[in-house]
């Protein structure tokens, strides 16, 4: 007597389904969770430049109730600067989604400045309205941004910061705030034409120096 057998497995099209399938919920899921990954970022980058600016407050605190003067304020002396009087990480100044530097065993001269930007030689008694930034994000890194949809963002300044959507800022006040791409306005550090925009980089990503008195009178100091 014979028994019918019936063959098991999958025939070429039921195979190529399923590829297909798995290819379409890839390409659903990954964005998300690429997406998911930056958010976190931007939170723990949101949480280092809280972090610094409550360093920053301490300092001044400390010193007549000046905020950093210069770059050396940060890291040129063990006992007197930020890092590590008053921050012992050296990952509090890199921020996770810098995808151009590794996070640093300490902080000196040649990595002060990859992850965030600084407005050095404000005080605490700075009345200027609305409060002037102090750290952020020392730019934007998009490589797929519009001049035409930004004109507020050239091509120059596209490729020299952390996150893709907006920059993180501490200001004055001592809030940090989101800045989305259409409202980023650098500052300028310049002894004839300063700009105190509503970020502490300037479009080069570089810190700002309030050293002359125009340059006091326009971030308010």
């Amino acid at each position: 007597m014979e028994q019918n057998q019936k063959k098991i497995g999958f025939t070429l099209i039921e195979l190529l389904i399923v590829i297909a399938i798995i290819g379409m919920l890839a390409a659903i899921i990954l964005p998300a969770l690429s997406e998911a990954r930056e958010r976190a970022r931007i939170t723990t980058c949101m949480n280092n430049i809280r972090q610094i600016g409550a360093a920053f407050e301490m300092y001044a605190g400390d010193y007549y109730e000046r905020f950093p003067y210069h770059e050396y304020a940060l890291y040129g002396n063990s006992d007197k600067s930020l890092f590590p009087a008053y921050i012992k990480s050296s990952k509090t100044f890199w921020c996770p989604s810098n995808q151009r530097n590794r996070c640093p065993d300490t902080i000196d001269a040649t990595n002060w400045h990859n992850s965030y930007a600084f407005v050095f030689g404000l005080s605490t008694g700075n009345k200027a309205s609305p409060p002037p930034p102090l750290i952020s994000d020392k730019g934007i890194y998009n490589g797929k941004i519009s001049t035409a949809a930004y004109p507020n963002i050239p091509e120059s300044a596209a490729l020299v910061g952390n996150h893709y959507r907006g920059i993180n800022t501490f200001y004055m006040d001592g809030s940090v705030q989101w800045v989305l791409l259409s409202k980023i306005d650098f500052s300028v550090d310049s002894d004839s034409t300063p700009h105190a925009g509503n970020v502490a980089c300037q479009q080069n990503g570089y810190s700002v120096v309030v050293d002359s008195p125009k340059e006091e009178e326009a971030f308010g100091q």
